[in-house]
């Protein structure tokens, strides 16, 4: 308690005296009003600086305050105009810290826009002159590691998606070597800005740890959780040392956005409480400096208050009234994306937390006030959440056109987010997976669904599905075939990037009030899509499959149903939180069903089955065949397939293997297939290819897999022509699209965090091949690709999205169907099913019965009964 009183004593007298004592040097002016947060005095002190009169080591030093100040604002056309001017400066003399300062301004603000490449150059530039200064002793040389190692933590967390605590240790660690003040000016702000990086590390880590609760996986969810608190907690120490050292007002501002962020994202951590309670006599006291850090603080403060209240202790009365003070603050300290995040706030914890009935008026005027404000400040993500959580609002309070309208246009928000956004992979499948997403698909179906508007809400959720299944690829990882397709696909990129950098500008602008420049801004935003539009429908003319990896295409329903085979069912699951909706359709009609099991315990089902299954245990519970098929039995009497548009999890149950109380298994019964979303427009053109003629296998590429040897040399023998590649033979560049059927007996990766890391084992140096690269080959006269040893886990993120991409992939190089493991396989027994599988398709058979009959052979086998043998496989696509 006493290292408490000294730290606030030893604040207020920092603040009291520190406009007292300002320094007569312009520069040094700036520094201090800098450090209070008064940032306007500190840009106009910068600019009184008589730069004629400076060296060119104080004019450098001018120039990086400056930069600072532009960051620390939020300006980015201040801070790339600056930035330049500041480079040509570093190359008349050399300036490490100047220099290493310098990328890291550009670095983190180009990771903060969404410009990945940018960010990617700048902190490869910084990392030698970080190391270089870290050898020589210099605390911004530690400070600048740090940085660079909070960067590779973040793209490292980005395609793995577990904790590393070990790279966070490395990185707390040279941090922590930081343990005097710099004799260099704003090293204040350098501080300031690791602080940010750090702020990323726990935001990240409370990302995951909620995403993870949601998915009812709760071990991973502690494990962020601890991960998360701990670099919170280690960073207010960090912060607090380096202050006791320096005595610097802003380092002790950087000291309470630290302990700020723990209390905001543990609200119910027993050291919330109190930590709020001791920094209360300091936020009493901060209308005595009336600057803009001061809102800025006071309106995190009374956020932390209104989680702990609501979260905590239930007070939602309490709750609601720190969370209005907060956006308050927000509001009159200029930080209008702070201001709208809480507004966005309050709606979602009123819709997603059951918050009481009372609530209701003031989240409504929130709202209102969001809309009006994104508006004004071209904030897509405020629009997003003020129109969904809108609509939402105005569906419970029934008003369901207006409900529909708010929802429609979230939905097209998140679209052009999608189409446009330079946002990673990893975020867009993340931000998929949030429940809020759900709850707007969920009252938009029923909004349509309520009306008797089958059809509409039959295309939102294949829309919705659709948008799942291509949100995870990355444009820059697709190889392309040619160098017109390579020009388009880097051009898509570059836009993308442009795009992202753009809208932050605009913002920026908007909140400074520089209309003349926002005006500017938005005609090269305009000019910006046209540009993307106009480089799509080169793509799409040149390549009309390739439409399907950049956008949810449209389709007729009334004229795919009248294509329709006759002797298929097609049914689209979509599980809402408290039912699962059934969509099914025939050439001839159109039925809707519902099953009393909501998302979470569906998912939960599958979990268990897949581990029934892979346990070999009894499947003796059959819920999941009373909640998906049985609700059709009566279309399935008349059709002999049953093809279905899964979503989530539902991409790794093995349908065939679903039972009835009567203890038969669905592939007794029917034929089984799944479509992904985007290729449901195409079943209208899917057709028999007739009997297979040609085989190309590859097989067993690093000898790992001695039975896919044998299977391969197996099913050579029942093909007149056939080509066959086993062991260090087996190289990608074998893969040629002259023969029926490709068969691939290798390894497979399908990655549930990245799709773009998915690829299937090859031999050879360049072994992995990966779903980037499958676009690229010409596959128009393969009817079939067979994946025979490939093996998916549950994907954490957007699950699915990998099998649906593998697919996609295989579909846009020419072949319409594929047929892959949802597990990993065994030798003998996946020998015997594709054997058996390649004999029926030579008789006649339909790909989807040679599948069903295959597997009925080996189900009447004892030693491989269980469907651990025989449901590992699942067909995907045209069925024919």
């Amino acid at each position: 308690m006493r290292q408490w009183t000294i730290f606030w004593c030893v604040f207020w007298l920092c603040l009291a005296s520190a406009r007292a004592q300002l320094p007569a040097d312009p520069l040094e002016v700036g520094d201090n009003l800098a450090r209070l947060g008064d940032y306007e005095g500190a840009q106009a002190a910068y600019l009184a600086a008589p730069v004629e009169q400076l060296s060119p080591r104080q004019r450098r030093r001018l120039m990086w305050a400056r930069l600072a100040l532009a960051q620390a604002r939020n300006n980015t056309l201040e801070v790339k105009r600056l930035s330049g001017q500041l480079e040509e400066l570093l190359r008349s003399e050399e300036d490490l810290e100047i220099a290493v300062r310098l990328q890291l301004v550009r670095g983190a603000v180009a990771y903060r826009t969404q410009d990945l490449a940018g960010a990617r150059e700048a902190f490869s530039r910084a990392r030698p002159l970080a190391d270089a200064l870290n050898r020589q002793g210099n605390p911004i040389g530690s400070l600048a590691l740090y940085e660079c190692m909070s960067y590779d933590y973040l793209q490292a967390l980005g395609s793995k998606g577990r904790p590393l605590s070990q790279d966070y240790g490395r990185a707390c660690q040279a941090a922590h070597q930081v343990v005097g003040p710099s004799a260099q000016p704003l090293w204040a702000l350098d501080i300031y800005r690791s602080l940010s990086w750090t702020r990323l590390w726990v935001w990240q880590s409370w990302e995951y740890s909620f995403l993870a609760y949601r998915k009812q996986d709760l071990p991973l969810s502690g494990e962020w959780a601890q991960i998360s608190y701990v670099i919170g907690s280690q960073a207010a120490e960090k912060y607090w040392k380096a202050y006791g050292v320096s005595q610097d007002a802003e380092l002790l501002t950087a000291t309470l956005h630290a302990y700020l962020e723990l209390t905001e994202g543990f609200a119910e951590a027993p050291s919330t409480p109190q930590i709020l309670q001791l920094l209360a006599p300091v936020f009493e006291k901060l209308s005595a400096t009336p600057t803009v850090e001061r809102f800025l603080l006071q309106g995190r403060y009374h956020r932390s208050w209104a989680r702990y209240q609501f979260f905590a202790r239930k007070d939602a009365v309490a709750a609601l009234k720190e969370y209005q003070l907060a956006a308050d603050f927000f509001g009159k300290g200029g930080y209008p994306i702070d201001q709208m995040d809480i507004l966005a706030e309050t709606a979602y914890v009123y819709l997603l937390n059951q918050a009481p009935k009372n609530w209701e008026p003031v989240v409504e005027a929130n709202l209102q006030q969001l809309l009006r404000l994104s508006q004004d400040y071209s904030y897509p993500l405020g629009r997003y959440y003020g129109l969904g959580l809108y609509g939402v609002l105005q569906a419970r309070a029934g008003r369901p056109k207006e409900g529909e309208a708010m929802l429609r246009g979230c939905f097209e928000q998140m679209e052009q987010w999608h189409r446009h956004a330079a946002a990673t992979p990893q975020a867009r499948n993340q931000a998929l997976e949030r429940p809020e997403v759900k709850l707007f698909g969920d009252t938009l179906i029923e909004i349509l669904l309520q009306q008797g508007r089958s059809q509409e809400a039959l295309e939102t959720t294949r829309n919705l599905t659709a948008q799942a299944e291509t949100a995870g690829l990355d444009l820059s990882r697709i190889v392309p075939r040619d160098a017109q397709q390579a020009h388009d696909l880097q051009s898509l990129v570059k836009t993308r990037g442009q795009a992202g950098q753009l809208q932050s500008q605009l913002q920026s602008a908007q909140v400074g009030g520089d209309l003349q420049g926002a005006a500017q801004i938005q005609e090269q935003l305009a000019n910006n899509r046209a540009d993307f539009e106009k480089t799509v429908n080169r793509l799409r003319q040149r390549d009309p499959e390739f439409e399907r990896v950049l956008s949810v295409r449209p389709s007729s329903f009334s004229k795919l149903q009248a294509q329709l085979s006759p002797e298929v069912v097609v049914v689209e699951y979509y599980p809402s939180q408290d039912k699962l909706i059934l969509f099914a359709v025939t050439r001839k009609q159109l039925r809707i069903f519902s099953a009393p099991i909501g998302r979470d315990q569906l998912n939960a089902s599958i979990r268990t089955m897949r581990r029934k299954v892979a346990a070999r245990e009894p499947l003796d519970d059959n819920s999941l065949y009373s909640s998906l098929i049985e609700p059709l039995e009566p279309l399935l009497q008349d059709h002999k397939v049953l093809a279905v548009i899964p979503s989530g999890p539902l991409y790794y149950l093995p349908f065939s293997a679903l039972r009835k109380n009567n203890g038969g298994y669905l592939a007794e019964r029917v034929s089984v297939c799944l479509l992904t979303a985007t290729e449901f427009p195409e079943v209208a053109r899917y057709a028999s290819h007739g009997i297979p003629k040609s085989l190309l296998a590859l097989a067993n590429p690093d000898g790992t897999l001695p039975g896919a040897s044998r299977e391969v040399a197996s099913l050579a023998r029942l093909f007149a022509r056939n080509t066959t590649y086993v062991g260090d033979k087996a190289t990608k560049d074998k893969i040629n699209g002259n023969s029926d059927i490709l068969h691939l007996a290798t390894h497979g990766t399908l990655n549930g965090q990245d799709v773009n890391e998915s690829y299937l084992q090859m031999a050879g140096k360049e072994g992995r091949l990966t779903t980037g690269e499958i676009y690229s080959l010409e596959l128009d006269k393969v009817s079939l690709v067979t994946l025979s040893a490939c093996q998916t886990a549950l994907g954490e993120f957007n699950p699915g999205s990998e099998v649906a991409s593998l697919s996609q992939a295989f579909s846009v190089a020419g072949s319409k169907t594929m047929l892959a493991s949802l597990w990993q396989v065994e030798d003998e027994s996946t020998a015997s099913l594709m054997l058996s599988f390649y004999r029926h398709l030579l008789t006649g058979k339909s790909k989807a019965e040679s599948l069903r009959l295959a597997q009925l052979d080996l189900l009447k086998q004892p030693r491989w009964s269980h469907p651990f043998f025989w449901a590992p496989f699942e067909l995907i696509g045209d069925w024919h």
